[in-house]
């Protein structure tokens, strides 16, 4: 979604993936899958004039697992990799 009037230039951006196969064996127990992840990013900018603005980015806003793996069901995770949110802000000037 995003919104652009007044100076304002604001979006919120969803990416899903679904549960999907990491590992094929002929043992069940070795088949590994990647669990779903939804993760949602935010950009913020204000515009004062066409040569100066202000920006605020967040990627990961409710710091979902960068991936989560399981095998045989989904209690018996096999990897975790946590990721916090990254912040970027600044200010944008042409000249």
């Amino acid at each position: 979604m995003s919104y652009a009037g007044h100076g304002w230039d604001l979006r919120v951006d969803g990416n899903w993936r679904d549960t999907y196969l990491q590992t094929f064996s002929t043992v069940a127990a070795n088949v590994t899958w990647y669990n779903p992840r939804l993760a949602f990013s935010t950009k913020a900018k204000y515009t004062f004039s066409e040569k100066l603005a202000v920006f605020l980015d967040v990627d990961n806003l409710f710091a979902e697992p960068l991936y989560s793996t399981y095998r045989v069901n989904e209690n018996r995770v096999t990897q975790y990799r946590l990721t916090a949110p990254k912040v970027v802000a600044g200010i944008q000037g042409r000249f």
